[in-house]
C-alpha cells in the first residue's frame, strides 16, 4: 500500500512539474514582450521609417522578422500567386487582413514597444509553417 501511495505522489508531482516547467517555447510565445524572437532568423532593421512594405511571396514574410518604430504604417503586399492573410497571434493587436494576389493592405504598428508575432492561417499557424514577428522599438 505503501509504494502504491509513493508511485501515486511521484506520479502525481511529475505532472504538477510539467504543468508549471518551462512556460511556452519561444515559437508559441506570446506577442508582446521585450525580447526579440530567436526562431525566426535575423532581424531586418526598418526603425524609423514612417512605412514600410513586407512582401508576402508564396508561404513566407519577407522579411520575416522585422524591427520599426511605434505606429509605423506597415503595408503587406502579395507577390505570390496564392491568397494569404496577415493574423496577430494576439486576439486584438490589430484585425486580420486578408490578401489575394498583388493585393497590398496596410496596418499601423502598436504604440507599445514589445515584440507583436503574427501567421497566415492558411500557410501555417502560430507555432509553424508562415509566421513572423514585428519588433517595436521605442525612439531614440
Amino acid at each position: 500500500m505503501a509504494l502504491l501511495l509513493l508511485v501515486a505522489g511521484l506520479g502525481f508531482g511529475a505532472m504538477t512539474l510539467g504543468a508549471c516547467g518551462g512556460g511556452t517555447s519561444g515559437a508559441a510565445a506570446a506577442n508582446t514582450g521585450s525580447g526579440v524572437p530567436d526562431d525566426l532568423g535575423d532581424i531586418v532593421d526598418l526603425s524609423g521609417k514612417t512605412e514600410v512594405t513586407i512582401e508576402v511571396p508564396d508561404n513566407a514574410f519577407k522579411a520575416k522578422l522585422f524591427k520599426v518604430s511605434p505606429s509605423t504604417k506597415v503595408t503587406f503586399t502579395s507577390t505570390g500567386a496564392n491568397a494569404h492573410n496577415v493574423t496577430p497571434n494576439d486576439d486584438g493587436t490589430w484585425d486580420p487582413i486578408a490578401l489575394k494576389a498583388g493585393e497590398s493592405k496596410s496596418i499601423t504598428a502598436p504604440a507599445k514597444p514589445g515584440t507583436y508575432r503574427f501567421y497566415c492561417t492558411i500557410h501555417g499557424g502560430k507555432t509553424s509553417g508562415q509566421r513572423g514577428a514585428m519588433v517595436v522599438v521605442a525612439p531614440g
